[in-house]
């Protein structure tokens, strides 16, 4: 499997705290135009690639953005997006329907606004925003909560899983919040910046819900969940090979093609005035070069600091 995450813009309504898109306001000039798409996407297509991750800033602040989907999907490329859901009104919804993605990604941190509004911004309306999605009458596509887990936010997964199973999501998944120790949030939200005897608590309470929903939702295996307690209790990053460059790459807004986000010292050419042939051929020979890292599946990391160690050295 070839698989391209593509910011398809930097623009965003929202303010996330912990995002590393701080991009707001980019001028669209900045971005491909929709001339330029359509040749990208069929050289993808001859190029292997079959699954794409459409992300931001936000997705649905492009206007074109159900052209670049509908392409996507005519050249058989299993399509996802990752919105925050805010900009979602019922036409968008139906010509979600229409465009063949295979899941929308919502974006949610809590379903307590107060707390979702501390970590995002002004969230506005993004659950009945939610439920114009699930209330679509012919679906074909999954729908998901994604969620960022934080000091802030991981009292409340009990509610927010039970209104996942409640509203009939397809699934939940998470990720833990990526701040460098230098970030001014660090202390505030990483879950990395607590004692040992809360993380041990709120690992507990997290594989506890983990294993209350396990049955109702889909949700993250219980390895992932063991990577996250290794990583948070004894700083133990799991040796697993990584696919930056070979099977999985990420293209930025301007055409700027990486083999990861971390790797952005990395460039391996620009869409819009290379072939994306040769581009790919270059992430593979980064892959070749680099065969000796080690990604954990949480996040990246570029430069992993001495006190961390690898699991099954």
């Amino acid at each position: 499997m070839k698989k391209i995450v593509w910011c398809v813009t930097w623009n965003c309504p929202l303010s996330c705290i912990y995002c590393s898109s701080n991009f707001k306001n980019i001028s669209p000039e900045f971005e491909m135009n929709t001339d330029t798409i359509p040749n990208l996407i069929d050289q993808m297509g001859e190029s292997g690639i079959d699954n794409v991750t459409i992300s931001g800033g936000e997705p649905l602040c492009r206007k074109d953005i159900f052209e670049i989907i509908n392409l996507l999907t005519k050249h058989n490329i299993r399509t996802k997006i990752y919105s925050n859901g805010v900009l979602l009104t019922q036409k968008k919804c139906e010509e979600l329907t229409k465009s063949g993605i295979s899941q929308f990604i919502v974006s949610l941190d809590s379903i307590a606004t107060s707390i979702n509004d501390m970590i995002r911004g002004e969230t506005k309306n993004v659950l009945q925003c939610l439920n114009l999605l699930l209330e679509i009458p012919d679906r074909n596509f999954e729908v998901w909560i994604h969620t960022v887990l934080t000091q802030l936010n991981i009292d409340y997964l009990e509610q927010l899983l039970s209104f996942c199973v409640e509203k009939g999501l397809d699934g939940w998944s998470f990720d833990i919040v990526a701040l460098s120790r230098n970030h001014p949030f660090f202390t505030t939200l990483s879950l990395e910046a607590l004692s040992k005897s809360k993380k041990q608590e709120y690992l507990r309470k997290l594989k506890q819900t983990m294993k209350s929903y396990n049955e109702r939702i889909r949700i993250p295996s219980l390895k992932y969940y063991n990577s996250i307690s290794k990583f948070l209790l004894d700083r133990c990053i799991p040796k697993d090979p990584c696919p930056a460059g070979k099977n999985r790459l990420v293209l930025l807004p301007g055409g700027d093609m990486f083999p990861c986000f971390p790797r952005l010292e990395h460039c391996l050419g620009n869409v819009k005035n290379q072939k994306l042939k040769p581009i790919l051929e270059k992430g593979t020979l980064f892959w070749e070069e680099n065969n000796k890292r080690r990604c954990f599946e949480i996040q990246c990391f570029r430069d992993i600091p001495q006190e961390y160690k690898f699991l099954n050295k």
